[in-house]
């Protein structure tokens, strides 16, 4: 089997450069106030983490047939969330982003308003780690305690962009 990353070393320094490109989708619902109400949060098998189960974001590789970075980001979200959401202005790219100095490639991030749409039950990608994926809204207390860094620097971003207007101005 074909490994999908490898490591590269320059200058006595090592990295892992995966051989795909990589989303991440922060999912959310506004409440009647236009606050952010409740924040997306996938729970799937990853023998990688702490009792061989991730939570965080909707994520997936870039297939060479994509057509674009935003094709992918919608195809992961109705696997993961269960949401088909193809209104373009529900959607805002929100970056790239750098998990580590050891990571050579970014994950192209996006945000998505799920405020209003019903969804289905997560069905997968048919991959052994996710036929029992799940998806749920949770409130922002416990966002802020998920311990995976990717999931809170799309947090941080998300708040950027709904309420930057808010911080540029001065408002609290």
């Amino acid at each position: 089997m074909e490994k999908p990353f490898e490591i590269i070393e320059s200058d006595g320094f090592y990295c892992v450069k995966c051989k795909k490109s990589s989303v991440a989708v922060i999912t959310y619902r506004l409440g009647e106030d236009g606050l952010l109400e409740g924040v997306g949060l996938v729970t799937e098998k990853n023998p990688f983490f702490r009792d061989s189960v991730y939570k965080g974001l909707v994520m997936g590789g870039v297939e060479r047939e994509d057509k674009s970075l935003l094709m992918r980001a919608k195809q992961e979200t109705m696997e993961e969330a269960g949401y088909e959401v193809n209104d373009d202005l529900r959607w805002k790219y929100i970056g790239e982003m750098n998990t580590g100095k050891v990571v050579q490639n970014p994950v192209y991030c996006f945000s998505v308003d799920l405020t209003g749409l019903d969804g289905s039950a997560p069905r997968g990608d048919g991959t052994e780690n996710e036929k029992g994926i799940s998806f749920e809204f949770i409130p922002l207390n416990q966002a802020f305690n998920i311990p995976d860094s990717l999931y809170q620097a799309c947090l941080f971003k998300l708040f950027a962009n709904l309420y930057k207007t808010d911080i540029q101005d001065g408002i609290s």
